[in-house]
């Protein structure tokens, strides 16, 4: 569970970040799905809080939680190479 919750903390960030860079490209189709999906993970990190009920998760995070080089797939810098996206 708490992978859970942490991976869902970060994914409501990290997809409302793709959604204003897809906006400044002007993407604005795909800056509506960045949106739609950073409203979801807010409900399912409830769910996920829900589930532990009052556990404390924060100690159970697994050690290998940390993605290479602290970039998760939604900040890797990667799609910066792609032309089209910056």
């Amino acid at each position: 569970m708490g992978f859970a919750v942490r991976f869902e903390k970060d994914a409501s960030i990290h997809h409302d970040e793709l959604g204003t860079a897809m906006e400044q490209c002007g993407n604005k189709e795909v800056a509506k799905l960045f949106r739609d999906l950073a409203g979801y993970s807010p409900l399912h990190l409830l769910q996920a809080r829900a589930r532990a009920g009052s556990i404390d998760v924060t100690p159970h995070l697994p050690p290998d939680y940390v993605w290479p080089d602290h970039a998760t797939p939604e900040i890797t810098s990667l799609w910066a190479g792609d032309p089209d996206l910056s």
